[in-house]
């Protein structure tokens, strides 16, 4: 048989089985290069325009206005003659390349796939279906190997945590890639009285009226769980049969939470004002920041599996709209930026006259980025790493370390490019010096850059920071006057005593916190670089 590349349907909507050929842009034996739009394909969404896999000729296998299932052949490129037993032009026995004989050599095998543009060695196929694991969980990529397949294998959630731990909105919902909250789990303290509850129901205008503090001391008071620190701002209150608020929580002014089952927000996490909340549970992990005017609810709030998980070190722009009439899921360090929309189902006209209608949840995976006034659609899931941008409509789940940008989204390349140790240490050393040109512009009595080190002097105080590529106690030496800080690539994970050591690709922290570090982690944090341990919140000022 003629080496050819099949032309499959692409899944380009999570919610659609199958697809409308369009209209053929080519013709039938026609010489087509890569990349060369060859066809034009209908989703319940949109008109997605389709290219060309590979150059060469091209065998037509389906027809214009034919329906046909994701993964399904439709044609090939480089495929002269019909010795593979499929009939040109409308055919019904369309095949797919999942189905591929038996009798496929190894590196023909490798390139047959039910994704258009995706390619498997014979490892990752071997192990792909000693896993169950389905060909969409690698769409967007060019080629798959063995590798790959693992740290898929490797991202499951622990056993440890067993979905009888969860609530029964996460049942069926595949948890890979998604670090839950502490927060999600712990039900069973917070528990408001009954009569306070009932009453608050009646009153929540005139208690949003109290100070922040006689409303901590009336929710504490009546079984709620209070942290230290916690403020609620002017007209806010917060209605719910179980609260749980951590230490240095704040909940902007105007703010209006009413949830059937339960809110509860880790330590140091911030709402500013306008917060708008109707929904079944809601669980925010630590160290969260979200902006203002964010609205958690809309249509089908009321709905049993009304849920929002936020993970923790995420970030919330202004004017969110979520829609949880299903689970929305976000993992931990996800940037959910201004303006996004989150809608989980889809009601319009009758579905038995054809008319879309979707309830399926929206997982963002740890450390994804959405960028600005995005949509995502229902039954999208945001793959670890990858990244959205700003506008996009997404209506297909985007894959680990991608991005993906335009209506509807499509992945157009890796979300991060690997740079080497040379490259790393110039951006380091430039961050340094930023950093001491932010402490002049504050107006800071700072040294210049020498030999990657600089000070700053404070009262009597003398602050010093130093840069080297692999941490040496050797040069931890310091005079008693003196608070020593390292920024360094390797090594510190234990600080010397009275040494603050800060592993810039680790991302870990150790040793005593001052002044000067915390300006340096508050730095560091604006440039992508979150430090552990947390939870944590920049106070001091300097920067």
């Amino acid at each position: 048989m003629p080496s050819a590349t099949p032309i499959t349907v692409p899944l380009e909507n999570v919610n659609d089985p199958s697809i409308l050929l369009a209209a053929w842009l080519v013709k039938d034996g026609e010489e087509v290069r890569e990349g060369q739009l060859i066809a034009e394909m209908e989703t319940s969404k949109a008109i997605i325009e389709f290219p060309s896999p590979a150059s060469g000729r091209i065998t037509i296998l389906a027809r214009a206005g034919d329906h046909i299932e994701v993964g399904a052949v439709i044609g090939h490129i480089g495929l002269d003659d019909d010795g593979d037993g499929s009939v040109r032009n409308g055919n019904s026995n369309l095949k797919s390349a999942s189905a591929a004989p038996q009798s496929v050599s190894p590196r023909e095998r490798s390139s047959l796939s039910p994704i258009n543009g995706v390619r498997f060695s014979n490892k990752a196929l071997e192990l792909m279906e000693l896993h169950h694991l389905p060909h969409t969980s690698f769409s967007g990529r060019t080629m798959v190997r063995e590798r790959d397949v693992m740290s898929v294998i490797r991202s499951a959630p622990s056993p440890a945590r067993g979905s009888e731990e969860l609530p029964f909105q996460l049942r069926g919902i595949r948890l890979n890639g998604v670090t839950l909250p502490a927060e999600l789990s712990a039900t069973r303290t917070g528990m408001l009285d009954p009569g306070f509850f009932a009453h608050l129901s009646k009153s929540a205008q005139a208690f949003g009226r109290l100070s922040s503090a006689k409303k901590c001391r009336e929710y504490a008071n009546h079984g709620a769980l209070i942290g230290t620190d916690v403020v609620i701002g002017e007209c806010a209150s917060i209605i719910a049969p179980r609260i749980v608020l951590g230490d240095g929580v704040e909940i902007g002014a105007h703010s209006d939470v009413r949830c059937r089952e339960s809110f509860s927000i880790g330590a140091f996490s911030t709402f500013r004002s306008g917060l708008f909340v109707r929904g079944g549970l809601v669980a925010v992990g630590r160290n969260v920041y979200a902006g203002s005017r964010i609205q958690v609810g809309g249509g089908g709030h009321a709905e049993p599996w009304s849920l929002l998980c936020v993970g923790d070190n995420t970030f919330l722009g202004d004017d969110l709209f979520l829609n949880i009439c299903r689970p929305v899921i976000i993992g931990t360090e996800v940037f959910l930026t201004q303006r996004a929309m989150l809608v989980t189902h889809n009601i319009g006209h009758s579905v038995l006259e054809g008319y879309e209608n979707c309830f399926e949840p929206i997982v963002l995976e740890d450390y994804c980025q959405v960028g600005m006034a995005s949509t995502l659609y229902a039954g999208v899931r945001i793959g670890r790493s990858a990244i959205v941008a700003s506008n996009s409509y997404v209506i297909s789940s985007i894959p680990d370390g991608k991005l993906a940008m335009g209506v509807p989204a499509r992945v157009v390349r890796d979300a991060a490019r690997p740079i080497d140790r040379s490259t790393q240490l110039r951006i380091a050393r430039a961050m340094m010096r930023d950093f001491r040109d932010l402490l002049k512009l504050k107006g800071m009595d700072v040294s210049e850059v020498i030999e990657d080190r600089f000070n700053l002097m404070r009262g009597p105080r003398r602050y010093e920071l130093q840069f080297m590529e692999a941490f040496s106690e050797a040069h931890s030496v310091q005079d008693p006057g003196c608070s020593l800080a390292f920024w360094v690539l390797e090594g510190g994970e234990t600080a010397p005593e009275g040494t603050t050591v800060f592993n810039l690709l680790e991302k870990s922290v150790d040793g005593p916190s001052n002044v000067f570090t915390d300006s340096a982690r508050e730095f560091l944090r604006k440039r992508g670089i979150r430090f552990r341990p947390g939870p944590w919140r920049y106070r001091q000022g300097l920067i």
